[in-house]
């Protein structure tokens, strides 16, 4: 538009048509205004693009190392994922359009690998540090606990996902084909584009006027430069009224005129052209009689009380603002019911509305319409009474520097497309335009937009990929299925087995995003190189980061929505029917006994209440947990081992305690101990008892799971606080062990001092030998 605009100029500059020349040219200058920042946003997208593509490439490496090379060394695996990284770098590099925009582009590798290896360096410090302070934190109570690491977790299941997809390399090949194709449709015939249209609002109130209304949001002025490229352009078309104003925005006072008997004041002057089509012109007279502004500038209309207070007649002389004018009669009746053609009154504003607050919110309104966003002003505006206001010739105002507030356009004939050339200033200008068309008043503003060209037909592709991804994944399901169930059987959750197909999708999705990617920029190049040669036509592929990432997040998405069903099963399949939840049953009365799901060895027994006693002895402060324990002890009773301990339950304000005891006893296999909890409640509501012993149950079964995870010093240790005397024996043979090991270390420490000392010794006298020869 701005070339086609250029032409407009150059045909009416050789025509020897200077305004319409001008006006042309001033209409290039704002169109290309308008398109710079969109293209500096999108030079801007390339290199964030890049950025998010290299973050993509970390996992892709990652992959890739694992799928094709498989290191068996730290070294390796080190060095293979370094190799494939760089070579998708360097792919980047000579392809991707954001290292010739840049103007120094390795600072976008430099500034991406401190960020990652800054991340990286602070992630495993911050966990290092984690852990140590719970060692101190746990070792100062004498508690111990166990975790397991999301991030570990998630790691081995990609670890054990990519050796399952290594073992059936014909499949994953395929599988990992059909998403690259399904990325690389998407890219190449699909595209994102940006485009600028209008938007209409209808007001629902009768235009004063039929054509076009100017004016900036907030009111506020335009400056003479506008007001000229206005005219320049649509002047041929259009009829322009300007229209300024003497307020208090301009001077921030009152506007005194003096005649030869007094002097008074107004708030605000409204500057009009003759036949200004809001019909303003009925509401001033002068002495003649006469109706309207004609030619002469001189004038100055007021109201009847403004010419009593300073006691002047129609016609008289005065001095206002330096100017010598003419008094004329303003018929506040009259102007009381004129309004621009929005319905706005058509006097000023009041001086309450402009002040540095409202002004900055009215520029920031614009700046968003500017920006392409539909922008209303909230609120009315409050405008003056008309008998504080005056009315002179547009001119008159000029020469004392009032400001342009609006301008109503008028079409000149009925062949104006009214409509058409709004759009037109509505993209140009960045403006809201209020438009008066028959009966109807619509506000148009220019929008950016945003199309999906070619979407439709890559829709069924993306479909059948999808389908061949959940079909896939779900014949995985059903050839795994003894797989699932060693899983099982070595402990993984069913959700963990779920996780392990999910993570796989994951893999796949990776592979086929940033590898469609890949065989997208590959493809175009090789048809460039064609077309050079002069075989067909290279086509063009979106760049932007928005298109790329939105591509390569939806084929993931697709992907991994494919992979959720087939997860599900697995996750079922892992453990079928299986409640794994951990009930309570119903307290009898003020008494609550429970089984609790665990066995114990009649070796670990005295150690594992000794463990749970010291347990209960580090929650005897007061807590930030589930609860808080008191007068914990262990006892040898007749038939079994007890723990018993008084407890307060969280929330603590519900004043819930209970008298607490685990029990073990002997079963029916020999050497073999059942758990048995026994509550009593002791104060607190019964109702909520059973709901707040539940967060406590769990807790105390996670302390069973933890005796299981310790060493053998530490469990011996808490055996022989128990009793157990085979335990202090091998405390013994340890500490004992540990001892030699200390003498003999000092013992190689003296017997290596003797050997140094006896052969500094033997230097020593060969040297005074030698020295007795000499």
């Amino acid at each position: 538009q701005s070339e086609r605009y250029l032409e407009i100029a150059k045909a009416e500059l050789a025509a020897g048509n200077y305004v319409r020349a001008e006006g042309a040219a001033q209409a290039a200058w704002a169109m290309s205004g308008r398109v710079y920042p969109a293209v500096l946003a999108t030079a801007n997208d390339v290199v964030y693009g890049l950025v998010v593509m290299l973050i993509f490439a970390i996992p892709f490496a990652a992959i890739c190392e694992r799928l094709f090379y498989a290191g068996n060394t730290i070294f390796k695996r080190i060095g293979g994922f370094f190799v494939f990284f760089v070579l998708i770098f360097l792919f980047f590099f000579f392809f991707h359009p954001a290292f010739a925009l840049a103007t120094t582009p390795i600072i976008i590798f430099l500034a991406f690998a401190i960020i990652v290896m800054s991340t990286l360096v602070i992630i495993i410090i911050f966990n290092r540090f984690e852990q140590e302070m719970e060692l101190i934190r746990m070792a100062g109570l004498g508690m111990h606990k166990v975790d397991v690491s999301r991030l570990g977790t998630l790691l081995a299941t990609v670890t054990l996902g990519i050796s399952n997809m290594r073992r059936r390399p014909l499949r994953t090949f395929l599988t990992a084909i059909t998403v690259v194709l399904m990325s690389f449709i998407l890219l190449t015939f699909a595209s994102f584009n940006a485009s600028t249209s209008t938007r209409q609002i209808s007001e629902d109130i009768p235009p004063s006027f039929q054509g076009i209304m100017l004016r900036q949001n907030g009111w506020l002025g335009f400056s003479d430069k506008s007001l000229e490229r206005i005219e320049n352009t649509w002047g041929d078309k259009f009829t322009v009224h300007e229209r300024r104003w003497l307020d208090a925005a301009t001077t921030n006072g009152r506007y005194t005129f003096t005649g030869p008997n007094g002097s008074s004041f107004v708030e605000a002057v409204i500057g009009v052209n003759p036949a200004d089509p809001s019909g303003i012109d009925a509401a001033l007279t002068r002495p003649d009689g006469s109706v309207g502004l004609n030619d002469e500038e001189d004038w100055l209309y007021l109201p009847a009380e403004s010419l009593f207070r300073a006691k002047l007649q129609p016609g008289d002389s005065i001095q206002f603002m330096g100017l010598s004018m003419r008094i004329g009669t303003l018929d506040t009746d009259v102007l009381s019911g004129i309004t621009h053609i929005d319905g706005d009154p058509i006097t000023p504003l009041a001086p309450s509305l402009q002040s540095d607050e409202q002004r900055q919110e009215a520029q920031r309104m614009q700046a968003e319409s500017a920006s392409g966003e539909v922008t209303t002003e909230s609120g009315s505006f409050i405008h003056l009474s008309p008998i504080v206001v005056g009315v002179a010739h547009v001119n008159s105002l000029k020469r004392l520097g009032a400001e342009v507030r609006s301008m109503a356009l008028v079409p000149k004939n009925n062949q104006v497309n009214v409509v058409e050339n709004a759009e037109q200033m509505a993209q140009q200008l960045a403006l809201s335009l209020r438009i008066g068309q028959g009966t109807d008043t619509t506000i148009m503003t220019a929008v950016g937009g945003l199309s999906v060209a070619g979407l439709s037909d890559v829709l069924i592709p993306l479909i059948l990929g999808g389908m061949i991804i959940f079909s896939t994944m779900l014949g995985s399901v059903a050839e795994r299925g003894k797989e699932i169930f060693i899983y099982a059987s070595l402990g993984l959750a069913p959700l963990h087995i779920g996780a392990l197909f999910l993570v796989e999708a994951s893999i796949y999705a990776i592979i086929g995003g940033l590898g469609g990617y890949i065989l997208a920029q590959f493809v175009v190049t090789g048809l460039g190189l064609a077309a050079d040669l002069g075989f067909g036509v290279q086509p063009d592929l979106n760049y932007s980061s928005f298109t790329a990432v939105v591509t390569i997040l939806l084929v993931m998405a697709t992907v991994l929505i494919s992979a959720l069903y087939p997860a599900l099963v697995a996750s079922k399949a892992a453990n079928p029917g299986a409640d794994t939840s951990f009930r309570v049953p119903e307290p009898e009365g003020d008494d609550l006994e429970i089984p609790f799901p665990f066995t114990v060895s009649g070796r670990d027994i005295m150690g594992l209440l000794a463990y749970l006693t010291n347990y209960l002895d580090a929650h005897t402060e007061a807590s930030t947990g589930c609860f808080t324990a008191a007068e914990a002890s262990m006892e040898n009773t007749y038939d079994g081992y007890s723990v018993t301990a008084k407890t307060w339950l969280a929330p603590f304000d519900l004043g819930i305690s209970q008298q607490f005891a685990i029990t073990a006893q002997p079963t029916d296999v020999k050497a073999i101990y059942s758990i048995h909890i026994s509550m009593h409640l002791l104060s607190g509501q019964r109702s909520a008892w059973r709901r707040v012993t539940i967060p406590f149950l769990r807790e105390l079964r996670q302390q069973f799971l933890v005796w299981r995870t310790l060493d053998d010093e530490t469990t011996d240790r808490y055996r022989a606080l128990g009793g157990d005397k085979d335990a202090e024996e091998r405390i013994q043979q340890r500490k004992k062990a540990v001892e030699d090991e200390q003498a003999a270390v000092l013992e190689e420490k003296e017997r290596m001092k003797e050997a140094f000392k006896d052969k500094n010794e033997g230097l020593g006298s060969d040297a005074e030998a030698g020295e007795g020869s000499k």
